[in-house]
């Protein structure tokens, strides 16, 4: 019986070409190096797109807070009148504005606006309606 051969194994590593090439090696982190900047880019803008998400959110939330605190004096405690006064959010002053009026005999009408004092920025308007036991 003659000797047979080993052949290697598909995939299996030849004596003298284990590992990756210069080549391969350069391609691969060109390919990373791209990838995490567009990651860093991409993260940038998302961070700046958040912080306007809230400022809108907490402009909301004045708003609603607003008609709430009205609503909760009732409805013959209720004025008809308007205000204005000004919050500062996340270091910018928005104007906020409250009128009542006598929508009906028996019905009071809540308004309140949220606008930013100077320039531009979130704005929010929200109605609510107050009406008297019959």
């Amino acid at each position: 019986m003659g000797a047979r051969m080993k052949t290697p194994a598909p995939g299996a590593a030849r004596p003298g070409r284990a590992g990756f090439t210069l080549i391969e090696v350069m391609g691969a982190l060109v390919i990373f190096t791209v990838g995490v900047i567009g990651a860093l880019q991409l993260s940038g803008g998302l961070g700046e797109r958040l912080s306007r998400a809230a400022l809108r959110t907490r402009v909301v939330e004045v708003a609603h807070a607003q008609v709430d605190s009205l609503r909760t004096l009732g409805y013959s405690a209720l004025p008809v009148s308007s205000s204005t006064s000004t919050v500062t959010l996340a270091n910018r002053s928005f104007r906020v504005e409250r009128t009542v009026v006598q929508y009906s005999p028996l019905v009071k009408r809540i308004d309140v606006i949220v606008e930013p004092s100077v320039g531009p920025g979130p704005a929010h308007t929200t109605a609510s309606f107050l009406s008297t036991d019959w």
